[in-house]
């Protein structure tokens, strides 16, 4: 955009004299301006008109990507290194998956239909046109960043301005350019040769004690040319002293203790992890001994093959999360790896329960798992692997390929990483313009109390009892045991209340009903809750004696009122800034709605009540005529 100056200043005898218009004495041509409209974009995902290629940072080396055209720039810049800098890589390679599913499939089905929920009509997507991009894209973003390493003795610190300093940055590329290679059948790139560049780069990861995902990249990445190491390209190009470091990037013991069969402080989902490493190593002849990696599979396997449908991944405290389906696809893809129908039986209900779930879940922009470990992001990247998993096993498709997906919300009841962690508490995530901070102690919709000696407790980290209604409309639960906020995940203390919360749905309104009952004489010292929301307008009014604030937000407009309380509540409205609350795991949180009370008693013989209404209203037009705004 032009800027046009009115030269008001003037210079004479070395000095500068500013002259008399206000300001700096620089004008905007509104005219001109008025051609570029302000389009409304937040972080991790920034969409705009014209074709940029972006990327955002992500966790585990897990595929991330926006793939929108032809303008080059670094490809990862996050702490943990340059195990970003593939990621859209990867992931235009599952696209190639979907669309020779998507060109060859069967007309779809009519869209499924979920009340009160808006449906969108998909875009006609050509899928040869498609096919096209992502390999012109390939081709492209591989050879900037493979010519941009000038040598691997020494690795260098960054690629393309990505740092490649990650616990498995190496792991991610090798594991993309291999990937690459067989889409491709492409054998050298800006004038190397891929093969002995793998070999190196696996070299890489074995000296720095790669471990964990690093270890299933570089199998992943030799397995791309071959099982047959005789004639695999990679393994050929490696003298006896590399192929025994190869050897040893292989060994899943680097992470795997065989003695106690479990994984080396790590979650319980690397148990996944190494049931891939062990069953593509024996494939490939790394380990030779199948007892082994029979014995990590049925390891990884047992609380599947045990009757659970989701995995804990932090037994005995509990941990549910989107973590439970990536560590069933990945059994399930080192089953198929080894063999092992018996395995590929026994996982088939949890991955048909966990696919449904993810369905369920899904927002209309690919964003799934709104709570726990699925920040930003990675929400996106689950979408993709998810997407490309059932392209190739049909029997666990919640719907037809083509079909779009819409969103409920879910109220999760399980731990965190500790006691009244934002990301896990039973709060509707998922809900249009409602939005907890990461990893923050904090009351998101569900209240903090704090006792006489300064305890604060939260009713979270599961609960003593959950009761769904027939119906799948509403769900109960109770809680006599409380978290304590901000201390360790599971550990809970009895303080003479019993909360009993009831969540109802009835169409787009969601109501929550809370209950207190103490066992003897009490007061509480404080009493709060808030309501944090990616609006950026709030508009607030009386209803009937009510309260009625209506936050507005590019989802939408969630109006929240409190319906009843048998203690006086002040309400106020905190803008964010930039304080760690106003950090969401999609973009921004402008504004948070508090409630709070001073304190009050609690008897025996008196339960106190409250109750909140929130209601999901369609979204505003883009420049939305708001009455009674400024």
């Amino acid at each position: 955009m032009t800027q046009t100056p009115c030269v008001a200043h003037t210079f004479a005898d070395g000095m500068m004299h500013p002259g008399k218009a206000p300001g700096l004495g620089v004008e905007i041509d509104e005219t001109l301006a008025a051609q570029y409209p302000y389009r409304r974009a937040y972080l991790p995902i920034n969409r705009v008109k014209r074709k940029t290629a972006r990327i955002t940072p992500c966790c585990r080396g897990c595929i991330s990507h926006e793939l929108q055209g032809a303008r080059r720039i670094p490809l990862g810049a996050s702490a943990e290194g340059a195990h970003a800098v593939m990621n859209r890589i990867l992931a235009a390679i599952c696209w190639m998956v979907l669309v020779t599913v998507a060109s060859s499939s069967a007309p779809a089905a009519p869209p499924r239909q979920k009340t009160n929920q808006v449906q969108a009509t998909p875009a006609q997507v050509s899928a040869a046109d498609l096919d096209r991009e992502i390999r012109q894209f390939l081709e492209r973003e591989i050879t900037a960043h493979v010519e941009d390493i000038k040598t691997l003795d020494p690795p260098p610190d960054r690629v393309v301005g990505a740092l490649t300093t990650g616990e498995f940055s190496w792991g991610t590329f090798m594991r993309a350019l291999a990937a690459y290679a067989e889409l491709s059948g492409a054998r050298a790139i800006a004038g190397r040769d891929i093969p002995t560049l793998i070999g190196k780069i696996g070299l890489i990861e074995s000296r720095q004690s790669g471990k964990a995902f690093a270890q299933l990249y570089a199998a992943l990445a030799l397995s791309h040319f071959g099982t047959d190491l005789n004639r695999n390209p990679v393994w050929q190009s490696l003298s006896p002293e590399e192929k025994q470091a190869w050897r040893s990037l292989l060994d899943p013991g680097r992470f795997y203790d065989r003695q106690s069969r479990r994984v080396i402080n790590l979650p319980e989902n690397y148990l996944g992890v190494a049931s891939r490493i062990a069953a593509i190593s024996y494939q490939l002849g790394i380990i030779t001994g199948r007892a082994f990696m029979d014995d990590i599979l049925d390891r990884a396997a047992q609380q599947f093959t045990s009757g659970a449908l989701y995995a804990d991944d932090a037994i005995p405290t509990g941990r549910y999360d989107r973590y439970s389906q990536e560590y069933a696809r990945y059994i399930y893809d080192a089953a198929e790896t080894s063999d092992r129908e018996n395995i590929l039986k026994a996982m088939e209900p949890t991955l048909k329960v966990q696919m449904q779930l993810w369905w369920d879940l899904l927002s209309p922009d690919g964003y799934g798992y709104p709570w726990g470990r699925s920040l930003g992001a990675i929400g996106y990247m689950d979408t993709v692997e998810i997407v490309a998993f059932l392209a190739r096993h049909p029997q666990f498709r919640p719907a037809p390929m083509s079909q779009l997906a819409t969103a409920y919300y879910v109220l999760p009841f399980t731990t965190g990483p500790k006691a009244g962690v934002t990301d896990y508490l039973p709060a509707p995530h998922g809900v249009p313009g409602f939005a907890v901070p990461v990893e923050q102690v904090y009351p998101c919709l569900v209240p903090f109390l704090e006792l006489q000696d300064g305890t604060v407790i939260v009713a979270s980290d599961g609960a003593d009892a959950i009761q769904p209604s027939e119906n799948g409309h509403s769900v109960t639960a109770t809680w006599k045991r409380w978290a304590v906020a901000g201390r360790k995940a599971g550990a809970t203390i009895d303080p003479g209340i019993r909360a009993s919360v009831a969540w109802q749905v009835n169409g787009n309104h969601l109501r929550r009903t809370e209950t207190l009952v103490s066992s003897k004489p009490l007061r509480l010292r404080r009493w709060w809750v808030a309501i944090p929301s990616t609006a950026d307008y709030v508009l607030t009014n009386v209803e009937k004696g009510s309260r009625v604030d209506r936050l507005e937000s590019r989802e939408g407009t969630l109006e929240f009122r409190v319906l009843r309380s048998d203690w006086t509540i002040e309400s106020q409205l905190t803008a964010t800034g930039d304080w760690a609350l106003g950090r969401g795991a999609r973009g921004p949180i402008p504004l948070i709605l508090v409630l709070t009370a001073p304190g009050f008693a609690l008897d025996p013989s008196r339960p106190l009540k409250w109750e909140v209404d929130l209601r999901a209203v369609a979204p505003p037009d883009e420049t939305p005529s708001r009455a009674g705004g400024p």
